[in-house]
């Protein structure tokens, strides 16, 4: 409780002294030195005599009061936002120590119903919703009273949700975005801003504050690692042969070839050299890629040479073309049936 005192103030006489009346004194007190504080004022409690006066002045004489001091209601509140308590703490003015002191408060919010009042000094109320609300304080000591009124402004609570827990595949990122109800943002990866970017797995939260009330959610992401896929070895077939291609998978639930085959594995036969490439996606979504090349060798022109005529007993040195390895027939009389250009001796 907060005590104003009283205010009294005495006249200056002619002399600049102040002269005080006392009940039943013959006497007036003299203050000498009123500027002065304390013993230092030089007051004469036997100054001047009223003596050859009547009588009946000796019952005193008033004193000038300048001011009766009154009692001043006032309060101080915090920040309010909804939801949360809001805090409203008596700063009144009282006059008398001794005298009981009431003070009733009324927030302006109708819809709390019995909560909307109180009979204490210092108080808590949550409002009911975001808006305006009209406070008022009344004190009361005595016969004294005042009132003091505040518009107190109660904020709503940022909006933010960051949506389901969610997953990122390894060596990809995902935006987090906690939206645009905030003045500022704190991220728990120490991000300031209404996005953050995040390429691994753990819990994530974020504050967002705005006109001093904040709000907190959080989002799990799940790391999920990406498939190891294998599309096996290059092949090397002849032309007009087929291939066949065969992907094997860690976690591989679908397969893509290059060439539109949705199976692990796919016969190829190629006119030329060509790289087939497979992609294998996880039941995650996750995906990786391989590839494999099929080489295509042309189909050898084999040339013998031309007909020719030897005499009975003779030898001739035969020419062979257009392969790598060759094999000729009948073998009986030739000095070399692998060779290119073997010698023929005919019977």
């Amino acid at each position: 409780k907060v005590v104003r005192p009283f205010v009294i103030k005495q006249l200056l006489g002619p002399d600049n002294k102040i002269y005080v009346a006392r009940d039943k004194q013959s006497l007036l007190g003299v203050i000498n030195f009123p500027n002065n504080p304390a013993a230092s004022c030089g007051y004469n409690d036997l100054g001047v005599p009223l003596t050859g006066l009547p009588s009946h002045w000796h019952f005193g004489l008033p004193n000038h009061i300048d001011e009766m001091p009154n009692v001043k209601a006032g309060f101080k509140d915090t920040t309010v936002c909804i939801g949360a308590l809001t805090t409203l703490s008596d700063t009144s003015f009282f006059v008398d120590p001794t005298t009981p002191d009431e003070w009733q408060w009324d927030f302006g919010d109708p819809a709390s119903g019995s909560q909307n009042t109180s009979t204490q000094q210092n108080v808590q109320h949550v409002f009911s919703s975001a808006g305006q609300y009209t406070v008022t304080l009344i004190i009361t000591e005595g016969c004294k009273k005042d009132t003091a009124t505040k518009l107190i402004t109660v904020n709503p609570m940022p909006i933010i949700n960051l949506g389901n827990d969610t997953s990122v595949c390894a060596g990809s990122t995902i935006i987090l975005n906690a939206g645009l109800g905030g003045m500022y943002y704190l991220w728990s990866n120490s991000a300031t801003t209404q996005n953050t970017m995040v390429n691994s797995g753990g819990l994530y939260w974020v504050q967002v504050t705005n006109n001093g009330c904040t709000s907190t959610d959080s989002i799990n992401v799940t790391l999920n690692d990406l498939p190891v896929i294998d599309a096996g070895t290059d092949d090397t077939i002849c032309s007009g042969s087929n291939s066949i291609l065969t992907a094997t998978a860690t976690a591989g639930v679908n397969y893509l070839w290059s060439n539109g085959a949705p199976t692990a594995s796919v016969m190829v036969a190629p006119v030329i050299s060509t790289t087939y490439s497979v992609i294998v996606t996880t039941g995650a979504g996750c995906t990786s890629m391989d590839a494999v090349e099929v080489i295509v060798i042309p189909e050898p022109t084999a040339n013998a040479g031309n007909d020719i005529e030897i005499l009975s007993g003779t030898s001739i040195t035969l020419s062979g073309s257009g392969g790598g390895t060759y094999s000729w027939s009948p073998a009986n009389g030739l000095s070399c049936a692998t060779c290119s250009d073997p010698t023929a001796s005919p019977s």
